[in-house]
């Protein structure tokens, strides 16, 4: 079986020092609260300066966090540095909209996210093994089309909270375990039954149900974390470590 990883690089513009802003108070390298909110802002708008300061700051942190976390998992995957850019380019021009106070959130945030991704490339890669052992083409798009479900989530009345909830969504799918991302999508996305679900996951009906139940719990739970500010609370819960 080969593996391949998409490993084209986006054009990098003048970097800036990734300490200019230690002086605040924040963690080394984090940037002043303001500053990050402006630049996340800037990189959705594609600002190519702006996505290049965030990568020069912040990049690394991200590479070693996952690494530590992940250890043997993101040894599944090969080039892991080429993926965890590609991952973390899409976030800042097409992810979830983040809303974060301060660097070291971002940080936090972007860590999980690629760490849920990783994880769930993994999983990708041994169910692929235990069947035809079929060629892998790395998928690094996140998330797909939201999950707007009224057990998540009661339907805002007007358009602007509608969107505000559906980035909310957006956003905690990406947090959460990978496993209740998984049989989320499968069971709301693609519509397949628990009997379908069980037989691709290799689990049994049951098992299944109660883990759909679960992760709808879970997500509605990270949902109103997100929706109240709560983002710290919801990352120690998360990854406690």
């Amino acid at each position: 079986m080969r593996t391949h990883v998409a490993s084209k690089r986006a054009a990098i513009v003048s970097p800036v020092p990734a300490d200019a802003s230690s002086q605040h108070g924040q963690e080394p390298g984090a940037g002043h609260p303001g500053d990050t909110a402006a630049l996340l802002l800037a990189a959705r708008g594609g600002d190519r300066q702006a996505i290049s300061t965030l990568l020069v700051r912040d990049l690394a942190w991200v590479q070693r966090t996952v690494h530590r976390r992940l250890g043997g998992v993101v040894r599944e995957i090969a080039d892991t540095n080429d993926v965890v850019q590609e991952l973390f380019l899409r976030v800042l021009r097409s992810g979830p909209r983040l809303q974060v106070d301060d660097g070291l959130q971002f940080r936090r945030l972007m860590a999980r996210i690629v760490q849920c991704t990783l994880v769930s490339m993994a999983r990708r890669a041994q169910a692929s093994r235990r069947h035809a052992g079929a060629e892998i083409e790395w998928d690094t798009r996140l998330g797909g089309t939201p999950l707007l479900s009224d057990a998540v989530a009661p339907a805002p009345e007007s358009a602007a909270a509608q969107s505000e909830e559906r980035e909310h969504l957006r956003l905690a799918l990406e947090l959460i375990d990978p496993a209740d991302r998984e049989v989320l999508q499968m069971r709301d996305y693609e519509g397949l039954t628990f009997v379908e679900i069980a037989a691709r996951v290799e689990s049994t009906e049951d098992a299944v149900r109660m883990r759909y139940r679960r992760a709808v719990g879970r997500l509605r739970g990270a949902v109103e974390r997100l929706r109240v500010g709560q983002v710290d609370a919801l990352l120690g819960e998360l990854d406690p470590d």
